[in-house]
């Protein structure tokens, strides 16, 4: 593996990259991957996990991008 990119990457691709995911609410994995296309980068591999929050007595699920890899 090679060096984590993730904080290089402008927010609305890691976005762009969290809505190919699947809903978190019904999906049973807690980890996933996902490739996309960002210029200048090129295509980039994001490790994603799936979290819970909180907001009184409702929770709510949701993914966040944990790290980021240039695919050569």
């Amino acid at each position: 593996m090679g060096e984590n990119i993730l904080r290089k990457i402008d927010g609305p691709y890691v976005s762009q990259a969290l809505q190919t995911l699947p809903d978190a609410n019904k999906g049973k994995e807690d980890f996933r991957e996902t490739v996309i296309e960002v210029p200048v980068v090129g295509l980039v591999r994001f490790k994603c996990k799936r979290m819970t929050g909180r907001q009184g007595k409702y929770r709510y699920r949701f993914w966040t991008a944990i790290e980021a890899f240039k695919v050569e």
